[in-house]
């Protein structure tokens, strides 16, 4: 107690001090906690203060700094959530009172194996409740990651492992003093491609200052896209997923040319796209013409098109 302070019926009678007290509780069962350990922070300090709670499940503190005061609880058999309880604020001249609820804690048993169901050990297993709060442990020898003394609570799970691609998971709703458990399968991670994108005119120049968008099957840019080619006409993207990707190339004065490239696991695909001048006729898709007046196109053949990886 503060020098000076005293307790009266539960509350200081220093101006600008007050008093705390905290009820612990079995959370659904609503029944007293006795000889719980219950620590609290005095606003403006770094010591911890400690009382044991009573036969009927209370500990009191007085004479407190008014402020931030977070409260920690321990007992045991029990789990407290102490994000609940470290906003206490104690207010000058009152008695604070707070109910800390106990959960008989909960466990989790999670198993990573591949698609043959063979376990993979050091696997990283990062559980992650709803308030964010997270967990990480690494698989051991059998693929078992092993969680205890867990608030019920509804628990996102993401596994990762090398080479193999990431997987996630759910736990839950946990109910107090309930052990779970979960099995993750985890593929064998696919090495992405890259595109090495060549810009040319009909004759074969290189186009300098051209945009080349690439977009993923849902039509959003890939990482790094767009480029704008160089003098060398040339852009690299690395890392690209495998799977056909749209290419769009833009620049002013030559008309837009869409083309698509397959991208295979660790390949350096090369598409070429030659890019009609904005002045040149339009094309009859069924050939080589201009439309409507049957006489054949001049200028290469492939114009606006991708030549598949063709120097």
């Amino acid at each position: 107690m503060l020098a000076g302070a005293s307790a009266v019926n539960g509350k200081s009678n220093t101006t600008n001090i007050g008093d705390l007290k905290v009820t612990v509780k079995g959370f659904g069962t609503n029944n007293v906690i006795p000889s719980a350990q219950v620590y609290v922070t005095p606003a403006g300090t770094a010591t911890q203060r400690v009382v044991w709670t009573d036969d009927t499940g209370v500990s009191f503190f007085g004479a407190l700094p008014i402020g931030l005061t977070p409260v920690r609880v321990t007992a045991n058999g029990w789990t407290f959530d102490d994000s609940a309880l470290s906003t206490c604020t104690i207010a000058p001249d009152l008695v604070t009172t707070l109910v800390a609820w106990g959960y008989r804690p909960c466990t989790a048993a999670v198993t990573v194996v591949d698609t043959s169901g063979t376990p993979i050990p050091s696997a990283s297993v990062a559980i992650t409740d709803s308030r964010g709060r997270a967990q990480t442990l690494p698989t051991d020898t059998n693929g078992l990651a092993s969680f205890t003394d867990l608030i019920p609570d509804t628990w996102s799970v993401n596994v990762t492992a090398t080479d193999r691609s990431s997987a996630t998971g759910v736990i839950g709703p946990m109910v107090s003093g309930g052990s779970y458990a979960l099995t993750v399968r985890l593929t064998k991670a696919v090495p992405p491609g890259s595109l090495r994108v060549r810009v040319r005119t009909i004759p074969g120049a290189a186009i300098n200052g051209a945009s080349v968008t690439v977009t993923d099957s849902g039509g959003s840019p890939i990482s790094g896209s767009p480029k704008t080619t160089p003098t060398s006409g040339e852009v690299f993207f690395t890392t690209v997923p495998t799977g056909t990707h749209p290419i769009t190339v833009t620049k002013a004065g030559y008309q837009t040319t869409p083309v698509t490239a397959v991208v295979t696991s660790g390949v350096d695909f090369i598409p070429r796209v030659s890019l009609p001048s904005s002045a040149a006729s339009p094309r009859d898709p069924r050939g080589g013409g201009r439309k409507g007046d049957g006489r054949p196109a001049r200028g290469r053949p492939g114009a606006g098109r991708s030549d598949g990886g063709r120097v």
